[in-house]
Parts: C-alpha cells; structure tokens; sequence
C-alpha cells in the first residue's frame, strides 16, 4: 500500500485554498459547519465533498431520506470541482464515438451521449431550482479547429456523433465562426456541440452543499480520513478529532483518490495536473481587436488542447496540462507555457497579463472511460470517479445514478446505466510508473497534434 500522496506534498495542503479566481469571486459564504468531532454514527458516509459526492449526498438525502454525512478534507470547494475551467458540457470519457460503437454497440453508445445530455440539464435544473447565485453562460461548447486539416476532422467527427448519438454537432466556417464567435488568426472554424453552458465551479458546488444541507445531509468540512478499518460489517472512518461510523462508504475523490487509505483503492487512477490562469479584465479597445460575441466555452486542438471562456468581466481563462512532479516551481513554469500559447492564438493580447493562476487534478482511467462502481471485495462500497477533464455535469448525473443504486437492492451492474459506466477500471500494471506513463501519453497526443495541423 502506498505510504505517500502522488504528486508532491504541496498539491495536498487542505488547509489552504487554491489561489484562484473562482475563490477571488467565491460569492456569499457557506454556513460555518463544524469540523468531525466525537463518535457519529450514519447510515451512509461519503468521502470527498466535490461534484460527485455532494451530488450523491443531495440525491440521498432528498429523494430517498437517507441519513448521510460528507466527510471533505478541506473547505467545501478545495479540490477540483472548485478550481476547475467551469465546463457544463459533453464529457466523462476519451473515447470516440467510433470506438464506442466497436465496443458497446449502437444503442449503449446512444444511451451513453443521452446520459450526458440528462447530466447537462440535471445541472440547470439544480441550478435553477436552488437558486444558486449565479447565471449559466453560453449556448454550447465550441471545438475551434487550428487548421483546415483538423476542421475536415472535426467534420467527420460531427457526422459520426449526428448519426449515433442524439447530439447533433454544428459546423461553422472560418468566416461563420468569426461571427458567431471569435475572429483570430488560429481559427478555422469550428463546431458547437450542445446542450454545453458555461459555469461558476465554486459557486456551483457552494450550491449543491447548501441543497444538501437543507434536505437534511450532514457535511463535515476540514475532516480529512485519515484511517479507514471495516469492525462487524461497518465502515469506521477516523479523522483527527472524532471517527464516523457507517453502514455504506462512497468514496468520490477523482483525482485525489485516497490511495493510502486501502489497497483496494491503490492504482485505479491515473491523476493528471492542470494549470487554469485568468487575465486581468480587457479593455473595449482590447477585446475590438478579436471581437468575441458570446461566452460560450471553447476547446481547440484535437488531443492535448487548451480550453478557454470569456468571463462575464471580460477576462479570458485559459488553462492546459501541468507537469508530472507537482512542484509549485513546475506550476510557474507551466503558467508561463500557458501565456505564450496565449499570446501564440491572440497575438495582439501577447502583453495582457495573467493576474491569476492555480492548478488541479482531472482524473484518466486505463480504459479511458467513467467508472460507476462497487468494490469487487465489497459491495457496501460505492466509488464514481475518472471523468477525463469532463466531469462537471457527469460528475454530477453520477452522483444522482450512486444515489439510486444505494437505496436499491440491486446491484450497480444490473441497474440501468449505459454500460460505458459500470464497473471498476482495470488497474495500472505497474504503479510507480504511472507517472511516466501520463509524461509518455502527453509527448505522444504533443506529437500527434503537430504533425496534424
């Protein structure tokens, strides 16, 4: 069993919140819960107060009157469901429709995509219906292509996800995208797929805590587990001032799976680094110079792109892959990679400054797809994780489909969600190396995407 975190000790420091822009406009506090103290007792723990477990822990708690508590180990917010770009949109999974389609079949495949369009609206919805403090923005994602080449790609790509999927992609030109969009000399059209809105990341996950609360879940924030031992057919879990008693166990931590708690969380994961920056608020005359007409989120770069959004203040965020040691000094130097991309895309913005940069985990899985699972030693234990960069609507649509299975008698492989979903991921082979591994993976989709445009 590992004795140490995966990257370096400085990505852990759950007493100190990211300096980011979503924490900089974080809105209203949340209410001041108490820490884990003494000897609780519920009948359903979660692990990890993100998308995935706060979700699991609303859906509990209001539709089914389960009595639940969130154990999170920082503020509500502190990992990566509050520092992340804010992308409401198609995701979970790397893998193409064609090789879903190869692997599942038309209808799981179809049923996969539909999913992902339940997730989108499950989010509005709650969003909506709590009356979180802030508006979602956009009416899709725009995929921009770097060059005509890859917008041949992307076109085949939409006619595939038009014939197998229920999501109908748009194809927009250079000149069509230039009015509908952005106009810069890197674009050469683009396609919007929807439904894809874009969001606040802290504010949203602030909002699901309350929800919870108000249905009746306990959360306990700065309650990191530190020891998890199963006595008579009963989760205990130890923090440091009090130990929580439970009948069932998520465990909903991505990226910053707890992997020294147990071996049977060991290696499942691969956690890769992001590194998000934000500018300082453009100018009239700034923004004049690559006219940009709606706020709709935009990845471009066909394997390892960079993702951006023009924010309601008129700031660009951009964010790309980190570096696989963790170290704050790799963090600067990735947030200065970053700016000269900046600068590579929008030529004329090359002298706008970053005025905010944080970083955090998205998690791969070694078959590249969502898991939704119970441990296969013991099924009073329930795990959702591995959204590949795309797990904001999914992480939460997988909260609902935990809750579901937690208060049903059957099992999450005979319940009804898209195959793509359940069950464990195989295991890394050789987990000291899964590090090289994601360097290797990085260098090669680096190389792919250069010799592609």
């Amino acid at each position: 069993m590992p004795t140490k975190r995966f990257y370096h000790e400085s990505m852990y420091q759950f007493d100190q919140a990211q300096p980011s822009y979503w924490e900089a406009t974080a809105g209203a506090p949340l209410p001041d819960w108490p820490a884990l103290t003494g000897d609780q007792s519920c009948e359903v723990a979660v692990i990890g107060g993100g998308f995935t477990g706060m979700s699991t822990a609303l859906h509990l708690a209001r539709d089914h009157g389960s009595n639940v508590r969130v154990l999170e180990a920082g503020h509500i917010g502190w990992g990566a469901s509050g520092r992340n770009g804010g992308f409401c949109s198609v995701g979970g999974t790397h893998m193409s429709v064609k090789r879903q389609l190869r692997k599942y079949g038309k209808k799981q495949t179809y049923d996969f995509y539909q999913s992902q369009i339940d997730s989108i609206a499950l989010c509005k919805q709650l969003i909506e219906a709590e009356d979180m403090d802030f508006k979602p923005l956009g009416h899709g994602e725009w995929i921009v292509a770097e060059s005509q080449s890859h917008f041949k790609r992307l076109c085949i790509e939409a006619e595939e996800m038009s014939a197998h999927t229920p999501i109908k992609p748009v194809m927009l030109s250079q000149q069509e995208f230039a009015r509908a969009g952005y106009e810069a000399p890197h674009q050469h059209g683009a396609m919007l797929v929807g439904p894809a809105f874009g969001l606040h990341p802290l504010r949203y996950i602030k909002g699901l805590a309350k929800a919870a609360a108000k249905y009746g879940a306990d959360i306990s924030p700065n309650s990191e587990v530190l020891r998890w031992e199963k006595h008579n057919g009963k989760h205990r879990l130890e923090c440091a001032n009090g130990t929580l008693t439970a009948d069932k166990l998520v465990v909903a931590c991505n990226g910053f799976m707890p992997e020294h708690l147990s071996p049977a969380l060991h290696a499942y994961t691969l956690p890769l680094q992001s590194v998000l920056n934000v500018t300082r608020p453009l100018t009239d005359a700034e923004l004049a110079e690559y006219p940009w007409h709606d706020n709709c989120p935009a990845i471009n770069s066909p394997h390892v792109y960079v993702y951006y959004r023009l924010l309601p203040d008129n700031r660009i965020m951009i964010g790309g892959r980190g570096d696989t040691v963790g170290h704050p000094d790799g963090a600067r130097k990735t947030s200065a990679n970053i700016h000269a991309t900046f600068s590579r895309l929008w030529p004329k913005w090359s002298h706008v400054e970053f005025e905010y940069s944080w970083r955090g985990l998205i998690c791969f899985s070694q078959n590249l797809k969502p898991s939704v699972s119970q441990l296969p030693s013991d099924k009073s234990v329930y795990l959702g994780f591995g959204y590949h960069g795309g797990g904001v609507a999914c992480a939460t649509w997988v909260g609902q489909q935990l809750a579901i299975s937690i208060n049903s008698e059957k099992t999450i492989e005979q319940s009804h969600m898209p195959a793509i979903y359940k069950g464990m991921p195989p295991r890394f082979p050789i987990p000291a190396l899964r590090k090289a591994l994601g360097r290797v993976g990085l260098e090669y989709y680096l190389t792919l995407d250069k010799l592609n445009k």
